[in-house]
Parts: C-alpha cells; sequence; structure tokens
C-alpha cells in the first residue's frame, strides 16, 4: 500500500518517461502499421505483417509468440521487416488486404503480397517461412543481375 502512494505522488512526467525507458529496455519495438503508412512502408524490401485484433483469443494467445519473433527477427534475419496491422482499428486496410480471420501473417515483397503463412505458429516454423521468402528474394536478385550481365 506505501508503494503505491508514493507512486501517486510522483510526478506523472517521471512516471511515463521511466515507463518509456522500461519498455525501449526490451529491444523490442512492434511496428504498426495503419492506411496513412501501409503502402509508404511495405513498398520496399520483404514486410512479414501480422493483422489481428485484441478482442480476438487466438491473436492475444499468439503475441508472445509474435514479439518473440520480432525481436529474433532484429538479430537473425535484418533484411526483413515485421509489423502489425490493428484491424479492430484499421478494418478497411484489413478488407483491402482480403483478411478474413485472425490472426493471419501475409508477406509482402517489394509491395505484392506474395504468400500467406498457414503452417503452425511455433517460432522456428515461422522464422522458416521468413527464411525461404529471404531466399527467394536474394535468388530474385541473381536472376536480375545474370541478366543484365
Amino acid at each position: 500500500m506505501r508503494v503505491l502512494k508514493a507512486l501517486t505522488e510522483l510526478p506523472l512526467s517521471f512516471v511515463l518517461t521511466t515507463l518509456a525507458v522500461v519498455s525501449s529496455a526490451t529491444g523490442t519495438q512492434l511496428q504498426q502499421l495503419t492506411p496513412s503508412n501501409f503502402k509508404e512502408y511495405t513498398e520496399k524490401g520483404l514486410w512479414f505483417v501480422e493483422h489481428s485484433t485484441p478482442y480476438c483469443i487466438f491473436c492475444r494467445r499468439f503475441a508472445p509468440t509474435w514479439k518473440k519473433l520480432v525481436g529474433d527477427c532484429e538479430r537473425e534475419i535484418p533484411s526483413v521487416r515485421l509489423a502489425q496491422v490493428d484491424c479492430s482499428v484499421h478494418g478497411d486496410l484489413c478488407n483491402a488486404n482480403g483478411i478474413r480471420g485472425y490472426p493471419t501473417m501475409t508477406m509482402f515483397n517489394d509491395g505484392e503480397r506474395v504468400g500467406d503463412y498457414y503452417g503452425n505458429r511455433g517460432l522456428e516454423d515461422l522464422k522458416g517461412f521468413i527464411k525461404r521468402h529471404v531466399r527467394a528474394k536474394e535468388e530474385q536478385k541473381v536472376l536480375v543481375v545474370e541478366v543484365a550481365e
């Protein structure tokens, strides 16, 4: 009870700053996509996007795996960006992307939808899917270079 009372006496700016520092110390930043930034962000490179809603029990159960995947990919597969779309807020964007259930994970390559993930929702299975798309993109670059020569 004393701790709670002490916290209520702290300046709000101090509490918010402390929370921001603690959350950034985890290292994992979950990128949120919206109708205003979706096209701009996904038009270059590989993007693995989770379409979800906080009201979906499956999404809530999957959230810790997604967060771990984001952190692992930042270290292990930095050429791929991971992001989320909250379909409860941005339903039009989810409809435009053909999302029919949650969570749906979709790979985009230079703005083009190139695949949906239908496998097990285990960390290694997800990484395998991502790595296959990275290899395909690298092979695509090699073909372009060979044709240009």
